[in-house]
């Protein structure tokens, strides 16, 4: 059976996501931000999960974190959605 997953479960996903290889990095929602091309409450509201990212939001938050999107996607945290769209 396929679990439904919301559209608010994943971007809490996504936020996750970006907060991990945010820190991993050691660099601040400002630096982020600046590098990103974004605002820093930008950045918080992804974070935080409560807003909806477009592929061109990922696509400017990888490249400030200096990753491609296949690296930003890879992650165990994605596992499961990926597997269960396989599953059909």
């Amino acid at each position: 059976m396929k679990k439904e997953f919301t559209v608010e479960y994943q971007q809490v996903l996504v936020g996750m996501r970006i907060r991990e290889l945010r820190k991993k990095q050691g660099m601040s929602q400002e630096a982020l931000a600046l590098k990103s091309g974004v605002d820093r409450t930008y950045i918080t509201t992804l974070e935080a999960g409560t807003r909806n990212m477009s592929i061109v939001s990922v696509s400017k938050v990888c490249h400030g974190l200096s990753i491609s999107l296949e690296e930003f996607f890879t992650s165990p945290l994605f596992e499961q959605l990926i597997q269960d769209d396989t599953d059909e």
